[in-house]
């Protein structure tokens, strides 16, 4: 009876989840014909690496704490393994292989980041080095390489900007003691000779990556000043697993619609483009924002990546939030347009034993902030607005799986981005022309119809005085007349004038110049 209590007491333990693990991580390889599968399995005190090729080896059982993003190398019947051990200023890299079925720190000594994007090279098919992405020391990431036999690492680049890849076409040295290393900032490609014999390297190429629209800017037309733009990874792109739903793919509930939505109820008709890309990370959007925005564009850009910079483990703080950085420019200086950036929204992965992905992401939206604020750009916070609701954060999450959020998620940040959009200041009436009527009591105007989705009318001073515009008008046509009524006099001299544009919430530009007529 014992026994069948106690029995009883686990299962509801495990079906609670106090027990049970959480596992947070599952890719395939093939290994030796078959399939392997690399997991890692979160706890109350950290996480493990699983390599599951048959039997299940946690083969980070000597390395306690948070190891993250698994990497396999396969190299005719060896592989190897790679992953970062997570703790907050002093991450490390691991490693494993299989020639000493044994896992180990390979890396150590307060790195603030390791990247997982991580090389190993093979000298007649052992496990020789180990290149990495990481930042010590600096405020970027640099590129470094292990000697695996030797235990000697070195820093073997050090750019004033972040490098994004590891370029290695060929990892067998095969006898060589040298091998030629690719590595990318966001301005420029630089190609490296690296001596093995004394972890050095030597610059034999640099090349200016050219990123950014070069020619000049065409005006907006009507429908592209009322259109909303959306970049970003899964969340803009509309990934929502919900019980409610048959299929995945909701890009109708995004924030980005959700905000078109209310304009095109309360103001008049605006579109959306919908840019977004499952899986992409902020580098991805560097690379293909230009040619996405050759075939369509907007003047509004709302930006939201991050999520999956986080969760892969591939850039720190400081890379993602430099790529952010670089599409905001992008879009203000080269493009024209009225750019809007989202925090991380927060996510499922924040777990009792794993601090990295609440740790990184918090991090990160320090840094968009602090960057927004500086470069004058709007934001969104929509990490603390989903803590901020009275409904608990997790609700607003997908409810079937995963980390993106649900329609009231995405309406949560549509209701942020709606106030900014409404308070920009209208544009300055453009192409203004007058002409007197016969008879010198009015005078026409015109002016390039302001077709913002939220315009109210023109607002007019005019007087015969350039000092001295002391009556005032408003027209809600781009073409009036200007009558000098009740006067009703047979006038004969230079009138002066000016105007500006108002919204449906009250913003005002700029006048224009003052224009003069002579009435005769």
């Amino acid at each position: 009876m014992r026994n069948v209590i106690l029995s009883i007491i686990l299962l509801t333990l495990f079906s609670s989840g106090l027990l049970a693990n959480d596992k947070i991580f599952t890719k395939e390889y093939e290994l030796k014909g078959k399939i392997a599968l690399l997991e890692v399995e979160a706890g109350p005190s950290g996480s493990d690496v699983f390599l599951n090729s048959g039997t299940r080896k946690n083969i980070s059982y000597s390395t306690p704490g948070e190891n993250l993003f698994p990497k396999m190398f396969v190299k005719r019947d060896e592989y190897s393994v790679t992953w970062i051990n997570y703790s907050k200023n002093d991450v490390k890299l691991n490693f494993y292989d299989s020639s000493s079925d044994h896992g180990r720190t390979m890396v150590s000594g307060r790195f603030e980041f390791i990247s997982s994007d991580t090389t190993v090279l093979y000298d007649m098919g052992k496990p020789k080095f180990i290149v990495f992405r990481a930042i010590k020391g600096e405020d970027n990431e640099d590129i470094f390489i292990h000697d695996i036999n030797t235990g000697r690492t070195r820093r073997i680049t050090s750019t004033s900007g972040n490098e994004n890849r590891i370029i290695i076409s060929n990892n067998e040295l095969n006898g060589r003691n040298s091998f030629t290393l690719t590595t990318q900032t966001l301005e420029n490609e630089y190609t490296y000779t690296i001596d093995t014999d004394t972890l050095t390297s030597h610059l034999e190429d640099k090349k200016e990556i050219l990123r950014g629209q070069k020619a000049n800017q065409a005006a907006f037309t009507n429908d592209e000043l009322n259109t909303i733009v959306g970049i970003g990874d899964s969340v803009t792109w509309g990934k929502m697993r919900m019980f409610e739903f048959i299929d995945s793919y909701h890009p109708e509930l995004t924030y980005l619609a959700k905000t078109s939505d209310y304009f095109n109820e309360n103001y008049g008709d605006t579109s959306t483009i919908n840019l977004g890309v499952n899986r992409d990370s902020s580098l991805d959007g560097v690379e293909r924002m230009d040619e996405e925005l050759l075939y369509g564009k907007g003047y509004f850009f709302l930006v939201l990546f991050g999520t999956n910079d986080v969760t892969s483990g591939t850039f720190s703080s400081t890379s993602t939030s430099k790529n952010i950085q670089w599409i905001l420019e992008n879009a203000r200086n080269n493009y024209g347009m009225f750019p809007v950036v989202s925090t991380v929204p927060p996510q499922k992965l924040y777990l009792a034993g794993v601090q990295f992905y609440k740790e990184q992401t918090e991090k990160l939206n320090g840094k968009i902030i602090l960057m927004a604020s500086a470069q004058n750009f709007s934001y969104i916070d929509s990490y603390d607005a989903f803590f901020d609701q009275d409904e608990d954060w997790e609700t607003m999450l997908e409810d079937v799986k995963g980390n993106h959020p649900s329609p009231s998620g995405h309406q949560v940040m549509a209701d942020m981005v709606i106030p900014i959009l409404l308070s920009l200041i209208p544009e300055t009436p453009s192409n203004v022309n007058l002409s007197a009527n016969t008879g010198g009591n009015s005078f026409n105007v015109s002016c390039t119809q302001n077709n913002e989705f939220d315009f109210s009318h023109y607002n007019v001073k005019f007087g015969f005085s350039p000092t001295r515009l002391d009556r005032e008008m408003t027209y809600s046509s781009n073409n009036f007349t200007i009558y000098f009524y009740p006067f009703n006099l047979n006038l004969k001299r230079m009138v002066y004038f000016k105007m500006q544009s108002v919204d449906k919430e009250g913003n005002s530009s700029e006048f224009t110049d003052i224009y003069s007529i002579y009435l005769n």
